[in-house]
């Protein structure tokens, strides 16, 4: 797949920054709008005395409507959760791919 002149909506808390062959990077800042996964929490008891539960998860909740040439960045949580849509990517958060900043 091959997009061009398309816009990149940030849809996490933090900025995304692009390196590709050791070129400038390219800088995706938060856009304020995060959508997260619902969940259910039910109690099911315990295992020598541990809390035990199980969580079910639900419907994505504030994720945009589709926007004409535009691909929302989510998490990797709520792309699964998305899969229908066409227009959600994640990061590429594997140890081969990402670079964090310490401190």
């Amino acid at each position: 797949m091959e997009l061009t002149n398309v816009t990149l909506e940030n849809c996490t808390p933090h900025e995304i920054i692009i390196v590709i062959d050791n070129q400038e990077p390219i800088v995706i800042p938060p856009s304020g709008i995060i959508p997260r996964v619902k969940s259910v929490v039910t109690n099911l008891g315990t295992i020598n005395c541990i809390p035990v539960v199980r969580t079910e998860l639900g419907e994505v909740e504030n994720m945009p409507n589709p926007k004409p040439n535009t691909i929302f960045i989510v998490s990797s949580f709520v792309a699964q959760a998305l899969t229908h849509r066409s227009d959600v990517v994640s990061p590429d958060t594997s140890p081969s791919s990402v670079i964090r900043r310490v401190g």
